[in-house]
């Protein structure tokens, strides 16, 4: 008779992005946790939910909607326990807290929205019908339906505008501050730049521009033009409008489209010149001077700032890196965290050691005086002769204590 004593799996499977030394993770029973580094579960998976660590806290939630919300510290300590509709993680240390409000007299119901400290003190009253997060210490709040204000951390209402939409309501979102300046649509749907002041340092005479990054926004005149290109802080042109596409300016590096030329995806510096690389399907950005990209196969790698793939495209997909390490997913669908070498140093592909103890006639238990080496190579020939059965014993073992040990795609 076969009998399993142990069985040790590996116990998460998704791995998210590192963020302040911590990476969410997510257990074979979809709770989340958060390890470090070294691959060490520093706080358990236990959560219904999970955000990023960000100034130090992540936002939890033991049960689905239920109002309770928890900030931890990266020990996993409750640090602030909130009950609240809605809340955010910190930025610039407020988050945005959220309350069902009923009307008395017209018993509508809609939400009302407002700021806490990390005391987890009310700062900024619950009145606004939406509001946005906080970066370099301003933020979007709505009014009224589609009247807006940008509000500095003590609640003063500094820039008022209403939200047209522009020619793409996904493009044309409330925007943050960016370096000083935010992007703002008026009645004719054209984008221009303010600064915290209010005054208008960029005229509105753009369909699109992205926010500013390394001191360049992307822009597009027409709604049916063809192309981009990108300006800077002063509003002057330079980078020509010659682009399909274009993304953000990260570590000198934009990635841009060129339907008409042999490459989809390429990649320029603020030059405007082009960085040699392969032919790729995608490129995304650049960040601690790697690039995730995916060649004609569907499979995804690295290449640095040169445009040398550094880690070859073998997985099913790669995230950015950050803080030095990424998550990939690889072909056989399970998440792996690599370094810049693309070294595994964490792997969550189910690795399990099964011991067993076989009852039999035909082996000498170790109290009738067989030494150990007589012992081991009994046990050996047991095996070999009844290999069949021991593998049937391990797998309905297995079956048993646990959840399939391969991750479906």
């Amino acid at each position: 008779m076969i009998k399993l004593d142990n069985i040790t799996t590996s116990d998460y499977e998704n791995l998210g992005s590192f963020s302040e030394g911590m990476a969410k993770v997510e257990d074979r029973s979809k709770k989340i946790g958060y390890m470090d580094k070294t691959g060490k579960i520093i706080v358990p998976c236990q959560y219904y939910s999970g955000s990023y660590f960000s100034e130090g806290l992540a936002l939890v939630e033991l049960e689905f909607d239920n109002g309770e919300h928890i900030f931890i510290d990266k020990t996993g300590k409750h640090i602030l326990e909130i009950h609240a509709d809605a809340l955010s993680s910190f930025s610039n240390g407020l988050a945005s807290i959220g309350n069902v409000n009923r009307d008395k007299k017209s018993g509508d119901v809609g939400f009302r929205y407002g700021y806490i400290n990390k005391q987890g003190e009310v700062v900024i009253p619950l009145k606004y019908l939406s509001t946005r997060f906080f970066r370099e210490g301003m933020a979007a709040v709505e009014l009224e339906y589609d009247k807006w204000a940008y509000i500095d951390t003590k609640g003063n209402e500094k820039i008022h505008f209403n939200y047209c939409g522009g020619y793409d309501r996904v493009y044309a979102n409330i925007r943050p501050f960016s370096e000083g300046l935010v992007a703002i649509y008026d009645e004719d749907n054209k984008v221009g730049f303010r600064n915290k002041e209010g005054e208008l340092v960029i005229p509105h005479k753009y369909c699109y521009a992205s926010d500013f990054s390394e001191g360049l926004s992307s822009v597009r005149k027409s709604r049916h033009g063809r192309f981009e290109g990108y300006i800077n802080t002063n509003g002057e042109l330079v980078i020509p409008m010659e682009h399909s596409w274009c993304t953000a300016f990260h570590e000198g590096l934009a990635v841009v489209t060129d339907y008409y030329g042999l490459k989809k995806y390429n990649v320029i510096n603020k030059n405007g010149e082009y960085l040699p690389t392969k032919n790729y399907e995608q490129i995304e950005l650049f960040n601690e001077r790697m690039a995730a990209v995916q060649d004609n196969k569907g499979r995804w790698g690295y290449i640095d700032t040169t445009g040398e793939e550094v880690i070859p495209c073998q997985y099913d997909y790669a995230c950015p890196f950050s803080e030095g390490l990424a998550s990939v997913t690889t072909k056989d669908g399970y998440d792996v965290i690599i370094n810049k070498n693309g070294e595994r140093v964490i792997d969550t592909k189910p690795t399990f050691m099964v011991t067993f103890s076989i009852d039999s006639d035909d082996i000498a238990i170790a109290n009738n005086g067989i030494d150990k080496d007589k012992l081991i190579q009994k046990q050996i020939e047991y095996l070999k002769k009844h290999r069949d059965q021991v593998c049937e014993g391990i797998k309905l073992g297995l079956e048993s204590k646990g959840p399939g040990l391969k991750r479906k795609k």
